[in-house]
């Protein structure tokens, strides 16, 4: 007597949830050609670790255990002393208020944008949009 389908269509899926890892770790992947950009400013904002710690020491909220545990990350964290700081940064004391936070986040992250469709200079077809 053969056997029943559903037991075929059983099988036959215990099989299939067999193979669709190894197919998973087999197939072809597609490649994504990235590039990146970096916050850049003028030289002025340029900021050195001790004016950073200066700054820091100054500044509401931060005690010394603080001031040295940043010191450590900077050690650790591989940024140079010609790293820059957006401009609300350098203000005494430093501001905290939502609108220098944004004013700060738009200029790290328009100038960002900016630099990097500069550098790859995409074509509006690319994005969906009309031949050029």
């Amino acid at each position: 007597m053969p056997p029943p389908r559903a037991l075929l269509h059983c099988g036959s899926s215990m099989q299939l949830k067999r193979l669709k890892p190894l197919y998973l770790m087999l197939r072809p992947r597609a490649v994504y050609l990235v590039d990146f950009a970096c916050f850049r400013t003028k030289p002025n904002c340029r900021v050195p670790f001790a004016t950073f710690l200066d700054h820091s020491r100054v500044g509401p909220g931060f005690d010394e255990h603080s001031v040295r545990f940043m010191t450590w990350l900077l050690e650790q964290s591989g940024l140079g002393e010609e790293t820059c700081l957006p401009y609300v940064q350098h203000y005494i004391p430093l501001s905290r208020d939502l609108e220098s936070s944004r004013v700060e986040a738009e200029v790290v992250i328009f100038s960002a944008i900016d630099d990097l469709i500069t550098k790859t200079a995409p074509r509006e077809r690319a994005h969906g949009g009309a031949p050029p």
